[in-house]
């Protein structure tokens, strides 16, 4: 699978990453939304998984991911933060966004999401 994580801390960012190639997917990781957005549009058809952490340095995950799923219907989307608000957990379920709550293993997020 194929895999584009888009998380701003280093840290969580490598862990995550390692975590996911070690169930043997490919991982683009990044730090920006503006950068993740550049490969979705060379790269979008290709791209199976879109994790985001929902605050970024440079936008809200929710917002690259509804663009993602608008280019590519199929595409199986997550949010992870460590701390969403009572309005933003409701955003996620009324666009029908799987959300999870760091720190968190992504290899329970890819199980949770029938991806591993």
């Amino acid at each position: 699978m194929k895999v584009l994580f888009v998380e701003d801390e280093k840290e969580l960012n490598e862990v995550g990453t390692a975590q996911m190639r070690s169930k043997g997917h490919k991982v683009w990781q990044f730090y920006t939304v503006e950068d993740a957005r550049a490969v979705i549009k060379s790269e979008g058809d290709s791209i199976d998984l879109l994790i985001a952490d929902y605050q970024l340095s440079d936008g809200e995950g929710i917002h690259l991911l509804m663009e993602a799923k608008l280019q590519k219907p199929s595409i199986i989307v997550a949010i992870v933060s460590a701390y969403l608000s009572q309005m933003e957990m409701e955003t996620l379920k009324n666009e029908d966004i799987p959300f999870f709550h760091k720190p968190i293993l992504y290899s329970d997020v890819l199980n949770k999401l029938a991806v591993s």
